[in-house]
């Protein structure tokens, strides 16, 4: 079986660093960027399966970068937006476009995990 490619999207180094490592342990393919315009960048560059994806970034916001990568790519990965504020106008918006799964931090690591294989095993 292939192995998973995931990228993590978020301007916070230590949760950005202990996400992409507790993925990379769990057999996962895992790259990272800190915004909006390098993830659009890594995404035209790489194929990935999952974005990760912070909803406040400097630059563009990841509703925003989700729009974006939507409309660049050849492909459709799947998302997951993740966020300490309470953004509706924002969460809403990202249903709409499709995101999997909305997670508030601090995260919930177990029930992010389960939402990821559960994509992933699709």
């Amino acid at each position: 079986m292939q192995k998973k490619s995931i990228l993590v999207v978020d301007d916070h180094n230590a949760l950005r660093e202990s996400l992409s490592d507790i993925l990379t342990l769990r057999g996962y393919i895992v790259r990272s960027v800190t915004n909006g315009l390098d993830a659009l960048a890594e995404c035209n560059a790489n194929l990935y399966d999952l974005v990760i994806i912070d909803i406040r970034m400097p630059g563009i916001n990841g509703v925003e970068s989700i729009r974006q990568i939507k409309d660049l790519l050849d492909y459709q990965p799947h998302f997951i937006l993740i966020s300490a504020y309470a953004v509706d106008v924002l969460r809403e918006e990202a249903l709409r476009l499709g995101v999997v799964g909305f997670f508030s931090k601090p995260l919930d690591m177990p029930r992010l995990i389960q939402t990821i294989e559960e994509t992933l095993a699709e």
